[in-house]
Parts: structure tokens; sequence; C-alpha cells
């Protein structure tokens, strides 16, 4: 049986991707993200609210959430007109995790009281200077990725745990289990924040965004991409940070991840405005890969020539786990 509180601490930590995959666009305020209701509309630009800090949302005008129900699920449930039951498949799928690990922790508990009782960084507050003490990703080296090119772009692990992110409180930084962190440059070469790859199987979800980064607001390598987007007029869209890194190892230098399996407005303005006109979609070939892949090409297809690659990638696998023989098969001339 799914452990409900332990499923909205998850999804809490994960708020903003959430937010993301249900279409509402909010104004990260630290510690309160506010925007319009996403039930009933309306004018007024921060009717609706969700607390860091209490796990739950409100909406001011109408109290919406008085019908639903204050937390994720409630909300979910309201934004998507789902049963309780579908509205928790939801969370779960949206955040890849394994039900059969959501159990209660009282230290985990106690960790994420102790995170949130301190203001959380905005996306472009960034302390630079905590990822200076990462160590070398050893799992990805031994997986066959180059221990040169992880270090070009930044990536390493974060033994005692999640850094940064907590205002002014490194003592806290490291209550959150080791990861590797694999930092996200924007356009103009700024860091807007960082993504955290579990390292240990168990340790769902599988990514975790540092505190007030917005996903839908970034492509990963759209810093190093967009000359060779502009040449060729054709992107690669893949899932995540290490498909784009295994690309580039084998020199296809034109692809950018979308942090999951959706597309935003602001990610299709991006990948316009430096030039593509091509886009190869090529996400997980899993279930949930083929499908999302099919309704990105469809989204996006009034906009971009379109190639869904998906179904060529070998079942069952992404392209962080392609050999050098598959990719070039599959990528080579898309480059």
């Amino acid at each position: 049986m799914i452990n409900k509180e332990e499923l909205r601490e998850i999804a809490n930590d994960n708020i903003g991707i959430l937010l993301d995959e249900l279409g509402i666009d909010y104004c990260d305020r630290g510690d309160y993200l506010n925007g319009r209701c996403p039930i009933h509309g309306g004018d007024n630009a921060s009717a609706f609210s969700w607390s860091i800090r209490l796990n739950r949302w409100k909406c001011f005008t109408k109290g919406c959430q008085e019908k639903y129900g204050k937390d994720i699920i409630g909300l979910v449930m309201a934004v998507k007109r789902l049963s309780v039951t579908d509205a928790i498949r939801y969370i779960i799928e949206k955040l890849d995790i394994d039900p059969t690990k959501i159990k209660a922790s009282e230290e985990a508990s106690y960790e994420r009281k102790i995170v949130r009782s301190y203001k959380m960084k905005k996306q472009g507050d960034i302390d630079e200077g905590s990822l200076k003490n990462l160590s070398r990703p050893n799992e990805l080296i031994e997986r066959g990725f180059s221990a040169d090119l992880l270090k070009e772009y930044g990536i390493g692990n974060c033994e005692r745990g999640w850094l940064g992110g907590i205002e002014k409180s490194k003592k806290w930084s490291g209550f959150f289990k080791p990861r590797t962190i694999i930092p996200v440059i924007n356009e103009d070469n700024n860091l807007v924040g960082w993504v955290g790859r579990k390292i240990f199987k168990d340790d769902d979800p599988k990514w975790l965004p540092n505190p007030g980064f917005k996903r839908s607001n970034n492509l990963f390598n759209i810093n190093r991409s967009k000359g060779h987007i502009k040449r060729s007029t054709k992107v690669i869209l893949c899932e995540g940070p290490l498909d784009v890194i295994r690309l580039v190892q084998n020199n296809i230098l034109n692809a950018v991840a979308i942090f999951g399996v959706s597309i935003s407005q602001e990610q299709i303005r991006l990948l316009m405005k430096h030039g593509a006109f091509t886009a190869y979609v090529a996400l997980d070939h899993d279930d949930t890969g083929v499908e999302k892949s099919e309704k990105i090409c469809s989204q996006i297809s009034n906009l971009f020539t379109v190639h869904n690659l998906t179904n060529k990638l070998p079942r069952g696998k992404d392209i962080g786990e392609l050999s050098l023989e598959e990719i070039t098969q599959i990528f080579l001339d898309k480059k």
C-alpha cells in the first residue's frame, strides 16, 4: 500500500516539476509559489499559492482547495479531474518513483523538516562555489563516460548529499542522499541551477532539481549546442543530460535535454530562437518514452520538421546506454 505521507513529501521536494507538468504558471517567491488559480482561472495573478513549508496549496479567491483537498493529491485531482487513485498514479509517473520504495522514514521526515526551516534559493541565486567540492563520478566513468568530458561539464558527485539550495546554511547541505550533480548553464552561459541524479538504486526519485530551478525554462547543453544547431538547422531532443553527454562524447554536438518527457513553450521558443528547423525526438525506449515522444512530435509538428527516433533505440535502453556503433547508426546523419 502506498504511503501517502511519504508521497506528499517527495512531491513537495519536486513541486516545480509537478506544477510544470500540470501547466501551472507560477512565480517563485522562495517559501511560496504563486500564480493564477488553475481551477477557476480568474485575473488574480497570485490567487493560487503553494507553501513549501506547509506542503499544501490554497486558492485565496474562491477557496478551491476546500473542494478537492489541500495536498498535492487534491491539486492533481482538481486540475486533471482524476480520482484519488489516478492522481497518485499520475504523481508517481511524473516523478519516476518506484512505488515499492515509498515507505515512512523518521530520518527522512526529520531531514525534510530541517531543510524547510531555511529559505530556499531562487533560480539565478546559485552558490557556484559549492560546485567546486564535487568528487570524481566513478559510477559514470565505469559506464563508459569520458572522465575529461564529465569534468569539462562540471559533473561530479556530492558525497555528503545535496549541496546549495539552502540560503546561508551549509551546515544542512548534506541532508539529502548522495547524488551526481549536473550543472545547468543557460544560453547566456550563466549557471541557473543543477539537477542531481541518484547514485544508488533505491534513492528515489531518480532525478532531483535544486530548489527553485524551473526545468521548463531551460534546455541542458543549449549554451554549447546553439552554434551547431544554427549551422545544421537540426536539433536532437533527449530526455536527460547524460543522454546528451553520451552523444557529445561521440561528436554529436547538436543535442539538448528537455529534463523529462514533455516540452514546454519556453523550450520550444529557445529551439526556434537558435535556428532549429528539424527536430529529432529521442526519448528512452520504454512504454512512457514511446507514448510521450509521439505526443511531443504532435505538439511541435507545426513548427519543425519532426522525426521520432525513440523506436530506433534498442528496447529498454536510453541514449546514455548505447554503444558507439549504435549511436553512429542512429544519429550520425542527424548532426
